[in-house]
């Protein structure tokens, strides 16, 4: 079974031919996570791309096709796609031919430290009481980025904010609001927000 990954794009072949009677028409069943849209020539045209559910499509009237994949699609597991081309004559006979695929998930964003990652605070005295900002970068991968938050410290592999300047181990926790809490001895000292 071929796969295709978000934003890619994926060509086959279907082997339906027209025969000595010569083609009459040609219809697509296109299945997309088992919802099947049947499309007939009045629906494209050879050589154009146009809409499918999960991305677009392109017939040849070569025999070949291609498919390019939407982004942002939820697939964590794979979303799978069937395409079947229907060849009819002049006299009615009829060929069929299909294909199968998966669309699989695209790349994961990426943490752009050259652009503002790895932040560090300088803390002291007088910025405790108002505050100290920092940007952060992230390239999106085939999915938008809706939102951020901090890892929850409760959860294994956590990996702790490192704080210099600091007497003692801050032991870290999420509020309500999803701010992430250092605090000392039990006090809460540092409060990191997005």
């Amino acid at each position: 079974n071929d796969e295709v990954v978000e934003g890619q794009t994926l060509t086959g072949t279907w082997s339906g031919t027209e025969g000595a009677d010569g083609m009459q028409s040609l219809a697509i069943d296109w299945t997309f996570a088992g919802t099947t849209t049947t499309y007939d020539q009045d629906d494209f045209t050879f050589d154009t791309a146009f809409d499918v559910a999960g991305g677009s499509l392109t017939i040849h009237e070569d025999g070949t096709w291609s498919f390019t994949a939407d982004n942002n699609l939820d697939n964590a597991d794979g979303i799978a796609v069937s395409i079947t081309a229907t060849i009819t004559d002049t006299d009615g006979d009829v060929a069929t031919d299909d294909a199968s695929f998966t669309i699989t998930d695209g790349g994961d964003p990426i943490f752009n430290p050259a652009q503002g990652g790895d932040l560090s605070l300088d803390l002291d005295d007088d910025a405790l009481n108002t505050g100290v900002t920092g940007n952060l970068s992230f390239t999106a991968g085939s999915d938008d980025i809706t939102g951020f938050s901090f890892a929850d410290p409760s959860v294994t592999g956590f990996v702790a904010p490192t704080v210099t300047g600091l007497t003692g181990e801050l032991t870290w926790s999420l509020n309500s609001d999803g701010n992430l809490i250092g605090s000392l001895n039990g006090v809460a000292v540092l409060q990191l927000s997005l």
